[in-house]
């Protein structure tokens, strides 16, 4: 899958966007790797993390493309109700999309989780770099993921129905500016109006670890998921 975030954006966006400029395949080597030895520490803010997975060469899957589009009006505003609130409000809905997943999709969750809410880590690039270094330490190398939708930052728009946890999604960010950004999708905090709980990561120029916020995701172009 390439960033086409490199490719179709004035740099300023980009780098309001991902934190960082554009750049080659990502070396998660120079990522920070962690080691819990603490039995008490783990549970909902994490476990032991692996060793990294070796990253594979990437391969395209099959695409599926809608014949209509999916069309629904985006609300810049409606996400914004929700910027006050922190990672703490959004445990129940974060441990109940990974208590209902199986297989690679909870690997995936529950990596990521820990990488977030424990090791509060900084990843070296932007928001796709971080995906891509937590799906590579669930088992999930570039060579397994499968790109179930694929469109353009001008749509067609994926049917907000064919969310699932653990997708990992480009959409147009209604909040700012409506520029692209990718993350990975949780769940809904409120599906009547196309709100969706993502983990999304600014980059490392921000020195912040990546957040679980909401945006409005009626405009989501590309859907990548792990096999189940």
């Amino acid at each position: 899958m390439q960033r086409s975030i490199c490719t179709t954006l004035p740099l300023c966006l980009i780098l309001a966007a991902c934190g960082g400029a554009p750049r080659a395949l990502p070396d998660i080597s120079h990522a920070r790797v962690w080691h819990v030895n603490d039995d008490a520490a783990r549970g909902v803010y994490g476990s032991a993390v692996p060793h990294h997975t070796a990253v594979q060469p990437h391969h395209h899957t099959p695409i599926y493309t809608p014949n209509t589009a999916y069309t629904k009006q985006p609300n810049p505003s409606a996400a914004a109700a929700y910027r006050g609130k922190t990672n703490d409000d959004f445990l129940p809905l974060i441990m109940q999309a990974e208590n209902q997943s199986s297989g690679y999709i909870k690997n995936i969750l529950a990596k990521s989780r820990e990488m977030t809410l424990f090791h509060k880590e900084i990843i070296q690039g932007g928001c796709w770099d971080y995906l891509d270094a937590a799906w590579t330490r669930a088992g999930v190398n570039r060579n397994m993921r499968q790109t179930v939708y694929k469109s353009s930052h001008g749509g067609a728009y994926a049917n907000v129905d064919d969310l699932r946890a653990g997708d990992w999604i480009y959409h147009v960010n209604h909040s700012y500016n409506n520029i692209e950004h990718s993350g990975m999708f949780i769940g809904w905090v409120d599906k009547s109006r196309n709100l969706g709980l993502t983990l999304s990561y600014a980059g490392e120029g921000r020195q912040e670890p990546a957040r679980y916020k909401v945006y409005d995701l009626s405009s989501v172009y590309n859907i990548m998921r792990a096999p189940s």
